[in-house]
């Protein structure tokens, strides 16, 4: 099990839209190649065209878990994990409270009882774990379809972090796998 904090509000990867090509006119296009006009641009483009939202910041943050995952590894002598191996992913989202949910003067430091417990608020829980899953392609597994099980939470915490663990999964094949030099003993 390899588990490392990345310190700093958890970001989300953006969310990527697809929209069909437009020509200049307006109308649709319907075939892969055609030319249509982008930002301005003619362009050669798909009949689908993706766009992504992730901003500077969140970009800057996905370097920073991908950091944080390689000296983590590095620390712990761990492996890379190759394709093909099934693992278990634990994510803790802390996010700092916002000062509405403290009082003022002297209880400057104390939450209020009407705060909510929970973060219940954008963003939602499933664009932080893509951000991390994106973030750590690479720097500790090849591709994030191996991650089979995620157990994650989304808390009021000081100081701001994301708590990452990551195992492979305790069984990886169905049925009991018998070493070579047991079978040769075994003939």
């Amino acid at each position: 099990m390899l588990t490392f904090t990345a310190y700093g509000e958890p970001h989300t990867k953006g969310s990527v839209k697809a929209f069909h090509a437009r020509r200049g006119d307006g109308s649709l296009v319907t075939r892969p190649g055609a030319k249509v006009l982008i930002d301005g641009k003619w362009v050669h483009e798909p009949v689908i065209v993706k766009t992504d939202d992730t901003g500077k910041d969140g970009k800057y943050a996905m370097a920073s878990l991908g950091e944080a995952a390689l000296a983590a590894r590095a620390q712990a002598d761990c492996p890379l994990w190759a394709s093909g191996v099934a693992l278990h992913l634990t994510l803790r989202f802390y996010s700092e409270r916002p000062k509405s949910h403290y009082g003022t003067g002297r209880n400057a430091t104390t939450v209020k009882d009407r705060a909510p417990a929970h973060p219940a608020t954008r963003p939602d829980i499933d664009k932080l774990e893509r951000h991390v899953l994106d973030a750590l392609k690479g720097a500790l597994y090849s591709d994030d379809s191996q991650i089979v099980q995620v157990f994650k939470v989304q808390a009021y915490g000081n100081p701001a972090r994301t708590e990452i663990e990551i195992a492979p999964m305790d069984q990886q094949t169905v049925g009991t796998v018998v070493p070579d030099d047991q079978l040769a003993l075994a003939a």
